[in-house]
């Protein structure tokens, strides 16, 4: 009576059935497919000093014109104090500099030696526009207070030429401002904006995004810095076998399409192995894993210190919860004992739920990419997992990660 017992027992767990995951299985592709573009909105604020900071130096020559000067002689003028910025009406700025400069004018031809001076310089502007390609500067004046009226020495002494100089220079305003006018209207193409990024910036290893695409929409002028939004398009790859890379962004119109950047995921198969080789709780070296195109599943076979053999055939499946599981399609035990082979289903049984149960969650994959790259920062952050797919040697997880983007310099 005691052995029907057990043999009903043994019956009973071999038939019971093992769940499967809820999922969609990995798909076999002899080629992967990179990640969509996409596009981002960045809420924006660069302050005037991050801006110009590089150009607008203290002891900097800022202003440098040869004899085909508007004015007729060579000048040039260098920065003696920080800039200052107001803002004079809407979308109207006034850039202050504090000068000192240096002239060499001519009378009939002869030179008139060295002019010096010191002033308070400004420039005033207004944008229109709504993205690169289509801003305008217009209104721009010119205004100048001396601190140091222009004078000339003559025989070692200082002469005060100051009311010279104001004929001179006061009728050329309007055309120095039309000049400056088209130079910053050329400056402000994208073309050539392009050149404000040099070289690039390096991408760090394990990380890789194609190409950058960069456009400014709404640009406004506020007290302390610009402000608008930045539109970025790229998209994002993330792997272990990516090596370090430069990237150059490049300015040019766009739309904004979505919110988010879609992304993929590449993992090796020997990371794979290593995430086997925890779940079973055994050394990696001890797992060997290959890919069966044929049967579209993975072949997993560990053997214990033991030399017991285990053989699993699965799948990864893109999971209803938004996370990564494996779906075990069939499994081999070696031999196990007597004793053990009598309840070898139910020990096959308990190490599928125990596969099935673990999960690699959009977390896991999103903690790959970078949080804060080039300053742009992203909160309610949202990950949503799209599709799994491998080759003979690599898994892919596209999908896409949305959020409130913002940038501040």
């Amino acid at each position: 009576m005691r052995y029907f017992f057990l043999f009903l027992v043994l019956l009973v767990v071999g038939c019971k059935s093992i769940p499967q995951p809820k999922g969609v299985a990995a798909q076999f592709k002899s080629q992967l497919s990179e990640p969509a573009f996409s596009t981002i909105r960045v809420k924006t604020f660069i302050s005037y000093d991050s801006l110009f900071g590089r150009f607008l130096r203290v002891g900097q020559r800022v202003i440098s014109a040869n004899e085909s000067s508007s004015l007729g002689f060579p000048y040039s003028g260098t920065l003696e104090q920080s800039v200052r910025y107001r803002l004079i009406g809407a979308n109207q700025l006034q850039v202050v500099f504090p000068m000192k400069w240096e002239a060499k004018p001519q009378i009939a031809g002869i030179s008139a030696g060295v002019l010096s001076a010191k002033s308070i310089a400004a420039i005033s502007l207004h944008v229109q526009g709504k993205s690169f390609g289509n801003y305008q500067i217009d209104e721009v004046q010119l205004n100048n207070q001396w601190t140091e009226k222009p004078s000339v020495k003559v025989l070692g002494f200082p002469v005060q030429v100051g009311g010279v100089v104001d004929q001179l220079l006061i009728p050329k305003y309007p055309v120095l401002a039309s000049e400056l006018k088209s130079q910053l209207n050329q400056w402000i193409l994208p073309d050539k904006m392009n050149s404000i990024f040099g070289s690039g910036f390096l991408l760090p290893k394990g990380l890789n995004m194609s190409s950058i695409a960069v456009d400014l929409h709404d640009l406004q002028f506020a007290q302390l810095g610009l402000q608008g939004d930045l539109l970025i398009q790229t998209r994002l790859q993330v792997g272990s076998n990516l090596a370090a890379r430069s990237i150059k962004p490049i300015i040019k119109p766009l739309n904004a399409v979505d919110n988010s950047v879609a992304f993929g995921v590449y993992m090796t198969l020997d990371e794979i192995r290593g995430m086997l080789a925890s779940q079973l709780k055994t050394n990696i070296s001890q797992v060997d894993l290959r890919i069966n195109p044929q049967n579209q599943e993975f072949e997993c076979e560990v053997v214990d210190r033991n030399a017991l053999r285990m053989r699993i055939h699965f799948v990864p499946v893109l999971m209803e919860d938004n996370s990564i599981g494996i779906q075990v399609n069939s499994m081999e035990l070696g031999s196990l004992g007597l004793m053990k082979s009598l309840f070898s289903k139910s020990i096959k049984r308990k190490i599928t739920n125990g596969i099935h149960a673990q999960r690699m969650r959009s977390d896991q994959l999103v903690s790959r990419l970078p949080t804060d790259f080039q300053g742009v920062q992203g909160t309610n952050i949202r990950v949503r997992l799209e599709s799994i797919h491998y080759s003979q040697d690599t898994v892919l997880v596209l999908g896409r990660i949305s959020g409130d983007w913002t940038l501040r310099k």
